[in-house]
């Protein structure tokens, strides 16, 4: 009984390969299924990326509709404010014309006393 090697011929005189191709078929299993290996893992990442690039799509549209409804806000609220400050600048000058009007009719009275003033103390002159 003679001992086969891989390599050996054989007494048919064909070569012995089964051992070599058994262990490149087993390499070639091996490089595929670590291939397919990563192609999922790589499936699975571009998954997560997407998912994650949809959920901050939709956070950044969240804060957007946030910062647009305060801005909102804020616009309504500086409009409100000028038509006050417009409101209480024209009562302001309505309150200084009435002012100038008021300190125009004390000189007109203070004029008239002092006049009045004047024909009391003739009168009192005439009588005494």
């Amino acid at each position: 009984a003679k001992e086969e090697e891989p390599g050996v011929r054989e007494e048919d005189g064909e070569e012995d390969n089964t051992a070599p191709e058994m262990l490149e078929e087993g390499e070639a299993a091996s490089t595929k299924g670590a291939h397919q290996h990563a192609l999922e893992i790589e499936e699975r990442l571009v998954a997560a990326l997407e998912q994650t690039r949809a959920e901050s799509r939709q956070e950044v549209e969240q804060v957007t509709d946030v910062l647009k409804e305060r801005l909102a806000v804020l616009e309504q609220s500086r409009a409100e404010s000028k038509e006050e400050a417009e409101q209480v600048t024209d009562k302001l000058a309505v309150l200084e014309q009435a002012t100038v009007a008021s300190k125009e009719r004390l000189a007109g009275l203070e004029q008239a006393k002092t006049e009045s003033q004047k024909e009391v103390d003739a009168l009192k002159e005439r009588l005494s």
